[in-house]
């Protein structure tokens, strides 16, 4: 073989490798541009609520024809409920949104599935978890002279004497009952409370307050000896309630005594009297409001 022809094979040869060297290239970029599809949202956190955006990501698809998402668990909501997404679209985008209104569903794991369809009818899909926690405010009033236990679902608290607390709940779709009892008190009556909390009035503030045939009765021991108070008896005729088993010392603090039942009637006609017994003594005071609107007295024992 002449060495002309020698380098002109040798040439050919060269191009050949060089173009099936750019082929495997070709290939493998190819291969490692696989299609992607993921849901996300704004913070990347599993826990949602309110006005929730929601992202659909999509890497390595074009052509894009259908974009949908749906929740697939919680066949106790309605199908249509359900669809979050379920649109068309005209041009290929990275990213699409939509906003999901996590208040019209109740708090619970929730799974997406979201699956976008090419103009060749095929598609990729993707899956995530998310857990709705959703609250209520509700506005409560006690306007008894004592903290109130609460119970509602299965939390419960207390509520301060003559105070607005603004207790934050898990959102409701269903009556709830909230429970509320009066703390316990050295004697007098107990007032328990049920109240059915409607999704409808939520917003409307519930108030706790004594029944308005009882007052509130308080006592302080000022007597310059040491003795204790060691009962307060309640007469209105011939109706008593006792407080017994007291020991109340003399130290100039104003101890609750708890709520009693009261006869208005007999009130007005200065007709209801409190015993206070010390010792070997008995102390007689009628019953007298500082405020007529306020029921309430403080024993004041010197």
């Amino acid at each position: 073989m002449s060495p002309a022809k020698s380098s002109i094979i040798a040439s050919m040869l060269s191009i050949f490798i060089s173009c099936n060297s750019g082929i495997n290239n070709d290939e493998n970029e190819i291969i490692s541009e696989n299609s992607y599809l993921s849901i996300s949202n704004t913070n990347n956190q599993s826990e949602v609520s309110g006005l929730e955006n929601i992202y659909i990501n999509v890497k390595n698809f074009t052509n894009i024809w259908k974009i949908y998402l749906v929740i697939t668990n919680n066949q106790s909501i309605a199908f249509e409920d359900r669809i979050l997404l379920d649109t068309t679209s005209s041009s290929d985008s990275i990213i699409y949104k939509t906003i999901w209104d996590t208040n019209l569903f109740p708090n619970g794991n929730y799974d997406l599935f979201a699956e976008i369809i090419d103009s060749t009818n095929q598609r990729i899909i993707s899956t995530k978890s998310f857990t709705i926690i959703n609250y209520n405010t509700l506005k409560i009033i006690n306007n008894h002279e004592v903290s109130i236990n609460y119970l509602i679902n299965s939390n419960s608290g207390m509520l301060f004497s003559n105070s607005i607390t603004h207790l934050q709940i898990e959102k409701i779709f269903d009556e709830t009952n909230l429970k509320c009892d009066i703390q316990e008190l050295p004697c007098g009556t107990t007032f328990s409370y049920n109240f059915f909390v409607k999704p409808e009035s939520i917003d409307q503030p519930i108030i706790i307050e004594p029944d308005s045939n009882s007052f509130f009765l308080r006592i302080q021991n000022k007597l310059l000896v040491e003795n204790s108070i060691n009962s307060v008896l309640i007469q209105a005729n011939d109706n008593i309630e006792e407080c017994n088993n007291l020991s109340i010392q003399n130290d100039n603090q104003v101890y609750s005594l708890g709520y009693f039942n009261l006869d208005n009637d007999l009130y007005q006609q200065g007709k209801v009297e409190i015993l206070t017994r010390y010792g070997n003594n008995t102390d007689t005071t009628k019953l007298t409001f500082f405020n007529k609107s306020i029921l309430i007295d403080t024993l004041i024992i010197n």
